[in-house]
């Protein structure tokens, strides 16, 4: 035997924050096996077949672990996972935001419906197990984790509205959870602005994050509120880790809205207090100014109650309506709101919608912002998407330099044809986030240094997600691995063009097998779901 690859001449960074060296790396049966300078010239058994790459003047590093992504159908209507996997991202951590593709049963599986017709995926699995042995077979360019959604556990419980779950469906949260965890998910995640899981209670949350503790699980969430109720939702996250005993993971990390931007001091006030108190948590967050979700996040909690059907009726009352243009105004606290809202996805009954902002289309429309939402939420039963360019660069840089902060492009992978290039638009995020801090934050502003990057995309997500032999450059570890030549490095996606593949990504090996050669997909699959122990 003799090694399959070896990575000759690059500069070692090797995920931890040690500084660079130069060195070779090989690569056997799927494990790096020596890390030395000159191996080649003392060491004479290639493998038959055995791959030399080149490396001068490229950074060799563990490959990119994103910490919050969103693969839950796409990895089986397209298993390329072109996006991610052309820039550098070798693990997806899957199921965040409270949804997830399991259990696929009652009004969780009436949610899913519309999204997997329109990629043409035929749900045939109920749990955890079943998803993940119908991935297995499709088979996989990258490794994914799964966190099991507490929206869709509270969804397939029935446990739709306002009200507290009854004993039963409790009974049968925690058991849909209990078989989640059995299968191998890495934890639970909730979206606390999403319907159903905006109506939980912090103690019905505890509750689920302490059998997650149990477990030595993570407890990830996309707080109750990022903008006006920041503080008090990032209060809320710190207290259910407290209280239940799970490690914490706070989800794209940001102050939301212009009037919301100087609560900056009193975050990392709060933040600081806590890591001083010794409590375990980490946060994540993608490099960009904007935000991106479903068009009715603009709605108040109370529109979403009772489900979709329910959240249509309201939308044609013409009370209910006034009441929510209502309390948006006075939510949004200024001038120019709706110029910052630019529709993404607005279905094929609406394509002059995409890419524009309320205001501009409600121009069009000789009508107000909210009555042209309005009619795009009815029209597309409320499936449309959008853009919020709510943040600030200043504050974004600013998280971006702390210590426990990681990176993750909250979105799904994609690829610029098939089904899932979903309507031709999407946020730059899901084709440009680990190439965008690495070329503008790290070799252009000089935000990050070369290590620490790499060391937020790498290990910190490793650790904090308990993922064994991975986010190193070290021997023994599992040979994912990316060369990338660190002048050329840069993200091409833009808000106009978002589908755009990075530039400066040369080679990418998945367990030792190379997913990307010379900048370009290979078709090889090596990619598999990491199960908790």
């Amino acid at each position: 035997m003799g090694w399959d690859f070896l990575i000759k001449g690059g500069s070692v960074v090797d995920g931890t924050g040690a500084p660079a060296f130069r060195a070779d790396v090989a690569v056997e049966g799927g494990r790096i096996t020596e890390i030395a300078l000159d191996l080649a010239a003392s060491y004479t058994g290639l493998a038959s077949g055995a791959v030399v790459i080149e490396a001068d003047g490229r950074i060799v590093c563990p490959g990119f672990i994103d910490a919050h992504a969103h693969g839950e159908l796409e990895p089986l209507a397209d298993p390329s996972a072109a996006s991610k996997a052309l820039s550098g991202v070798t693990t997806e951590i899957c199921g965040n935001c409270g949804f997830s593709p399991f259990p696929m049963v009652g009004a969780a599986r009436e949610a899913m419906e519309p999204a997997s017709t329109e990629i043409g995926i035929e749900r045939d699995w109920t749990t955890a197990a079943e998803y993940f042995e119908r991935l297995e077979k499709r088979g996989a360019t990258i490794n994914r984790a799964f966190l099991v959604g507490h929206g869709t556990v509270r969804s397939a419980a029935g446990a739709l509205g306002s009200e507290p779950p009854s004993p039963s469906q409790s009974a049968d949260m925690r058991r849909f959870l209990e078989d989640a965890l059995d299968a191998g998910c890495i934890g639970m995640s909730t979206g606390l602005i999403y319907p159903p899981g905006c109506f939980s209670s912090t103690d019905e949350i505890v509750g689920l994050a302490s059998i997650c503790a149990r477990r030595n699980r993570i407890y990830a969430s996309h707080i109750r509120g990022e903008g006006n109720t920041l503080i008090e939702a990032i209060e809320e996250a710190l207290e259910i880790g407290r209280r239940s005993g799970a490690r914490v993971q706070i989800s794209h990390l940001k102050a939301s809205g212009r009037n919301n931007w100087h609560k900056i001091e009193k975050l990392e006030e709060v933040l600081s207090r806590a890591r001083r108190e010794g409590l375990d948590f980490h946060a994540d967050q993608y490099p960009y100014t904007a935000t991106c979700t479903g068009l009715d996040a603009v709605l108040p909690n109370w529109a979403y109650e009772g489900g979709v059907k329910r959240e249509m009726e309201r939308l044609k009352d013409d009370s209910m309506v006034r009441r929510m243009e209502r309390e948006i105004h006075e939510r949004a606290g200024r001038e120019g709101y709706w110029h910052e809202v630019m529709v993404l996805w607005a279905g094929g009954d609406m394509p002059e919608a995409a890419g524009r902002t309320a205001s501009a289309i409600a121009s069009e429309w000789k009508t107000s912002p909210f009555e042209a939402v309005r009619r795009i939420l009815i029209g597309t039963r409320c499936r449309a998407s959008a853009v919020y360019f709510s943040l600030s660069e200043e504050n974004v840089r600013r998280i971006m330099k702390w210590d426990f902060v990681m990176v993750g492009s909250d979105s799904t992978a994609r690829n610029t044809s098939g089904p899932t290039a979903k309507g031709g638009r999407c946020h730059p995020r899901t084709f440009g986030t680990f190439p965008r801090v690495l070329g503008r934050y790290v070799r252009e502003e000089k935000v990050l240094g070369m290590e620490e990057a790499v060391r937020k995309m790498t290990s910190m997500a490793a650790d904090a997600f308990r993922l064994e032999g991975r986010g190193r450059i070290a021997r023994g570890c599992v040979a994912d691995i990316v060369v990338f030549d660190p002048e050329k490095i840069a993200d091409t996606a833009t808000f106009e063009s978002p589908m755009r593949f990075p530039v400066g990504i040369e080679h990418v090996l998945v367990a030792g097998r190379r997913i990307v050669a010379d900048g370009r997909l290979t078709g090889e699959m090596p990619g598999r779901i990491l199960r908790a122990g």
